[in-house]
C-alpha cells in the first residue's frame, strides 16, 4: 500500500493527518484519477467559454466601405487569447508526450482546427488517464509563451491541468476572488484562511476546509492575542 504521489494536491489530502489518498496499482489514487477525467472535460468547455469572450468581428456590408474608428471596436482582453491557447496547447503537448510514452501514433491532430483538436485531445487523454499517471518525466516546452524546455511526468501534467481549469474560471468570472485573512486557522493551525469577494462574511480555510463566521473568526484571533500576551 502507497499513498498518492500528488501529495498536498491529492483531491483526498488530509491536512490534519498530512496524508494524501491510498493507492496499490497505480501512482495516484482513484480520486485523483477520476478528478483528472472531470478536468479534461471541463477544459473542453473551458476553452469554449473563453471563446464566448472574444468580441466577434462585425460581418462585412457591401453598401459601403466600414472604416469604425479605433474607439468604437469593443475592448480586446488578451490575457483570455493567452489562456484560450495556452489550453489548446498543453493538451497537445500532454497528447503528444503520451503518445510518445506509449509508443502508438496519437489521435492524429496534425491538421485541425485549433477548437476540434482539444476535442480530440481531450478524448484520447481521457481514457488513458491511468496511463498519463506513469508516464516518467518529459521534456517538452509546456509553456505556449516561451520557448523554455521544462521536464514534466504525468502527475505533474495534471496539476497542471487544474491550474488551467482554476485559471479559466476565473476569468470566466464564475470563481469568486479569493482574499487572504491574516491569522491562523483555528482548527489546523495553519495561516491559510481565505474569504471570497462576494460573500464576505464566511472565511474558511484553504487547507483544512474549516468554515467559520466573521464573529467567529473575530473571538478566534481573540483568543490567539490574548494567549500571546497581546492583549490583558
Amino acid at each position: 500500500m502507497t499513498f498518492c504521489v500528488l501529495g498536498a494536491n491529492c483531491s483526498v489530502y488530509d491536512p490534519m493527518q498530512r496524508l494524501a489518498g491510498v493507492t496499490r496499482a497505480s501512482p495516484i489514487c482513484e480520486g485523483c484519477t477520476n478528478r483528472c477525467e472531470k478536468q479534461l472535460h471541463l477544459l473542453k468547455y473551458d476553452y469554449l467559454d473563453l471563446s464566448q469572450l472574444i468580441p466577434a468581428n462585425p460581418a462585412p456590408s457591401e453598401a459601403k466601405i466600414a472604416r469604425p474608428k479605433p474607439a468604437s471596436r469593443p475592448p480586446m482582453d488578451m490575457n483570455i487569447y493567452v489562456l484560450r491557447g495556452q489550453i489548446a496547447y498543453t493538451l497537445f503537448t500532454a497528447a503528444d508526450a503520451l503518445a510518445q510514452f506509449l509508443g502508438d501514433t496519437g489521435p492524429g491532430w496534425r491538421d485541425m482546427r485549433e477548437g476540434y483538436a482539444v476535442t480530440v485531445n481531450v478524448s484520447y487523454l481521457h481514457y488513458r488517464v491511468p496511463d498519463l499517471a506513469r508516464m516518467p518525466r518529459t521534456e517538452r516546452a509546456w509553456d505556449l509563451q516561451t520557448d523554455v524546455v521544462n521536464a514534466l511526468s504525468g502527475p505533474e501534467v495534471m496539476v497542471l491541468f487544474s491550474l488551467l481549469h482554476r485559471r479559466a474560471r476565473k476569468a470566466c468570472g464564475l470563481d469568486a476572488k479569493l482574499i487572504t485573512v491574516p491569522g491562523y486557522c483555528p482548527k489546523c493551525n495553519v495561516p491559510s484562511l481565505r474569504r471570497a469577494d462576494d460573500n464576505p462574511g464566511k472565511i474558511s480555510c484553504a487547507g483544512c476546509r474549516h468554515a467559520m463566521s466573521e464573529q467567529d473568526y473575530l473571538a478566534a484571533q481573540r483568543v490567539v492575542f490574548t494567549r500571546s500576551g497581546c492583549e490583558t
